[in-house]
């Protein structure tokens, strides 16, 4: 398992791609969610249930995939030496720590300046930065940060911290402490540390990794039909139940979770397809034109001042223009986050790879249309990474 070829790479890479663009779309809803019931309106409607559809059921299997690729990752090549483990250790201190600290304090800056001026003052009057104690807004910087979506890079920190022992358990335990993980995440049990999404997917990740015949397995060539309509069936009827307004919460629960379940299944067997088919000029584009992690860690809170502000020019929360507003407010917060991305990487690289934790640097290594040859000591950490 240590040796990850690049055909897995490339597929990770695409796979982490498409599931970074419907996180962007589970941030996208122009309404409050209310739980497993969807939009929060006492009036239904098509933009309600398109956005339900949408970001209750398409886009909700992109946050499991990422902690499945995060385990596996981390726990590829791994063993229980301590020259490993404080290799691990090190290696995420640069691939989600500083990031982390980098993102969240820029988003308390922002959050700060926005606060400053008179026009924007009123849209951003949830948490006023400089009414903060110290307390507060060290709370604020490390565990409530103000890019919400940084929540999935806290629970990473933890689960690295844990990751020896969850190792052990995965390996003696099998599916059986996976078992156990699924009935705590259906009964929504988080515990303290993380939450039960985080840790059973990113388990999942790890016993990937200790069954290399599985891996084997899951990118053998498969038919997508059958999963891809499987799962698109199933989210039409659980936003069908939400839009009549049937069935208790605890059954849209139990739907909404199969549903991710099966969408994994589906997106990933798609996936495997696609990439098979893909030439080398998709290749190159998917290593070098995008970064899916700069997309996740700068769309918030860029894409609450795009809704935000273009409600309030179109003076309108209702119908047609919400629904505008959450098909392309999206588009337009990945389109400058990418363009943002571009201009980091070619002007000011140091800065963007720091803030993208050097992911897109082992990109680079393992882009074959390059033609330097990675060194021993890059290859040693992209491969243990």
């Amino acid at each position: 398992m240590e040796n990850i070829d690049f055909q897995l790479r490339f597929k990770i890479r695409l796979l982490s791609l498409i599931a970074m663009l419907l996180v962007v779309y589970v941030h996208a809803y122009t309404f409050e969610l209310d739980g497993y019931n969807g939009a929060l309106t006492a009036e239904k409607n098509f933009n309600i249930f398109i956005q339900d559809f949408i970001s209750q059921g398409l886009a909700r299997v992109a946050t499991p995939i990422f902690f499945i690729l995060s385990g596996f990752l981390f726990f590829a090549g791994y063993k229980l030496q301590g020259t490993v483990v404080l290799h691990k250790y090190k290696s995420r201190v640069k691939s989600l720590l500083i990031p982390f600290i980098c993102w969240s304090s820029f988003g308390i800056g922002l959050y700060y300046a926005l606060q400053l001026i008179p026009f924007t003052a009123p849209f951003f009057s949830n948490r006023i930065i400089q009414n903060l104690t110290p307390e507060e807004l060290l709370y604020t910087l490390v565990v409530d940060p103000i890019p919400y979506q940084l929540w999935f890079l806290r629970d990473l920190i933890v689960l690295a911290l844990l990751s020896s022992a969850l190792w052990l358990l995965i390996k003696y335990f099998k599916e059986g402490i996976l078992l156990l993980m699924l009935v705590l995440w259906l009964a929504e049990a988080d515990i303290i540390l993380c939450t039960t999404e985080a840790l059973l997917f990113f388990s999942v990740g790890c016993y990937i990794t200790i069954k290399p015949k599985l891996v084997k397995k899951l990118t053998s060539a498969y038919n997508y039909l059958p999963p891809l309509l499987g799962w698109l069936g199933l989210l039409i009827f659980k936003t069908e139940l939400i839009y009549l307004g049937i069935g208790p919460e605890i059954l849209l629960m139990l739907l909404h979770k199969l549903a991710i379940v099966a969408g994994i299944i589906a997106v990933w067997v798609t996936i495997n397809t696609i990439a098979e088919k893909t030439g080398s000029l998709s290749r190159k584009w998917v290593f070098n034109s995008v970064s899916p992690f700069f997309i996740f860690a700068f769309h918030e809170p860029l894409l609450t001042m795009l809704k935000r502000g273009l409600l309030h020019l179109l003076h309108s929360n209702q119908g047609f223009t919400s629904f505008l507003v959450y098909l392309f407010a999206p588009v337009i917060a990945i389109l400058v986050s990418i363009v943002l991305a571009r201009f980091l990487r070619q002007y000011l690289p140091a800065l963007f790879y720091i803030l993208t934790g050097n992911r897109d640097k082992a990109a680079d290594i393992f882009n074959p249309a390059l033609k330097h040859q990675p060194t021993p000591v890059i290859r040693k950490q992209i491969l243990s990474s």
